[in-house]
């Protein structure tokens, strides 16, 4: 007789688009070896009712990138902090696991800053601005500061909410500022 491996939880903390902390509890099964993983993560905040996902993995190490894809699709951001992870077998393994977490965090967000950056200017070329007479006019098309505009394009930080805005100003999907999308040039 087979046995069905043990269920894998995980909960973790991030925050909603609003700012609001969110806690998540993950469970994770296979109903066969050959299966993907099964999970279902329940969302709870203190006002609202709790949001559910469902998803699938391939194996119990790609929960966490499988989650954090599903959870970026439907508007959570933020640090995706786990609270327990019963994957790592001892505290050096969590405390290597933590380590690893931390900097794969940091490695993101710096690469979604930069993806930010080229896509703001992308959005700024589509309206025609240039940094003259242009940029006050994309500032009230984008619904934000001249100032925070100017700021943003001088390096400055772009944060979630502001990014939504300027996506849903350039009738650009959720999320499509923090992507890689490839310039086409002309010859």
């Amino acid at each position: 007789m087979h046995t069905l491996p043990e269920p894998h939880r995980l909960s973790f903390r991030c925050s909603d688009r609003a700012g609001n902390q969110v806690t998540a509890k993950v469970v994770a099964t296979q109903e066969s070896g050959h299966k993907p993983w099964v999970w279902r993560a329940v969302f709870r905040d203190t006002g609202e009712p709790p949001a559910e996902l469902m998803g699938a993995s391939e194996a119990p190490e790609h929960l966490e990138a499988d989650i954090r894809a599903r959870v970026r699709a439907v508007q959570i951001t933020g640090v995706f902090v786990p609270t327990s992870d019963k994957l790592a077998a001892s505290k050096q393994d969590a405390a290597a696991l933590a380590v690893a977490h931390v900097l794969r965090v940091a490695s993101s967000i710096d690469e979604r800053s930069g993806h930010r950056r080229t896509n703001l200017a992308s959005v700024l070329d589509d309206l025609g601005a240039d940094l003259a007479m242009g940029l006050p006019l994309a500032a009230r098309v984008l619904g934000i500061p001249e100032s925070d505009l100017r700021t943003m394009l001088e390096g400055g930080p772009i944060s979630d909410s502001v990014a939504r805005d300027i996506e849903w100003a350039a009738s650009k999907p959720a999320g499509w500022l923090d992507g890689e999308h490839p310039v086409e040039r002309l010859p």
